[in-house]
């Protein structure tokens, strides 16, 4: 992968991450490289919504930002942000 992409999907996090919080909804941890949004955390409308569209369900890692950056970070489906430790807990 060369630094161009790093750098894209990296910046396609910062922005997925900001867009629900910016940190962890449990313990506030705020360090980009400790944060992710856990895919199976989408409520009943993201699924509603992904039949709807007709869409493939994202994948997890850097396509589920983008996935999520496509569609403005929609608020309803219920994604949240969590520190890695505290997405193991959930």
């Amino acid at each position: 992968m060369s630094a161009k992409q790093k750098k894209y999907r990296h910046n396609v996090k910062i922005r997925g991450i900001a867009a629900y919080g910016g940190r962890c909804i449990h313990c506030g941890e705020h360090d980009i490289a400790k944060l992710c949004i856990p895919r199976r955390l989408g409520n009943d409308n993201y699924w509603t919504e992904i039949e709807r569209l007709r869409d493939e369900e994202p994948a997890g890692g850097w396509n589920l930002y983008v996935w999520l950056r496509v569609r403005a970070y929609p608020k309803n489906f219920g994604f949240e942000v969590f520190c890695k430790t505290c997405a193991k807990e959930v």
